[in-house]
């Protein structure tokens, strides 16, 4: 037993000094001049598209991706990923200048953010915005690089008996959510079902 439990420890590390490396080589693929220049571009757009209410930054995303038919794969991706990015801070600008979120993920922004305005602290809130959007976007990244493979290992294993419990549960939590009108939930659920 001691033996077992060694040898899944080196493959345990060897999993994370595998994933370092990926993360250490796509971080130096993001500094090629072009795929640099992407990022930048694609977080000017999506602050641009944040910002503008009405433009949000999925819109942004979709407008952007014609663009993206005639580039490589790196590139495309990395100004669409860009483009969220901007624009999850993009949205923030107006809810904390006008009370008014550039996106519906920004309100909560509005709570705090436009009294700080009020009282004169803008370049406070504008920061404590631009901090936090960066902080969680790095801490989200570094949780799907890590636990993404052995939630998906996971998944690989789901047999149609497993699959079948998730979409029963899927289909039983609106009875859940929909307690103030089941008709309504109801409705919804079987024209989600036609659709798909």
């Amino acid at each position: 037993r001691p033996s077992r439990s060694r040898s899944t420890g080196r493959s345990g590390s060897s999993e994370v000094a595998e994933i370092l490396g990926l993360l250490g080589a796509g971080f130096l693929g993001a500094c090629e001049p072009l795929n640099f220049l992407m990022i930048v571009l694609g977080l000017a757009i999506g602050i641009v598209a944040g910002a503008l209410p009405g433009i949000t930054m999925l819109n942004a995303i979709v407008l952007v991706l014609p663009f993206t038919y005639l580039m490589g794969i790196v590139p495309a991706l990395l100004l669409m990923i860009g483009v969220y990015c901007g624009g999850v801070f993009g949205g923030s600008i107006t809810g904390i200048l006008f009370n008014i979120p550039g996106d519906p993920m920004n309100v909560p922004t509005t709570w705090e953010g436009y009294k700080l305005n009020r009282q004169g602290k803008t370049q406070y809130a504008l920061g404590l915005a631009i901090m936090s959007s960066a902080f969680g976007g790095l801490v989200s990244a570094l949780f799907l690089a890590f636990l993404a493979p052995p939630f998906a290992k996971i998944a690989l294993g789901f047999s149609t008996v497993e699959f079948f419990a998730v979409v029963v549960f899927g289909l039983a939590s609106v009875s859940v959510l929909g307690q103030h009108s089941m008709s309504a939930a109801f409705v919804s659920l079987f024209a989600g079902m036609v659709l798909g």
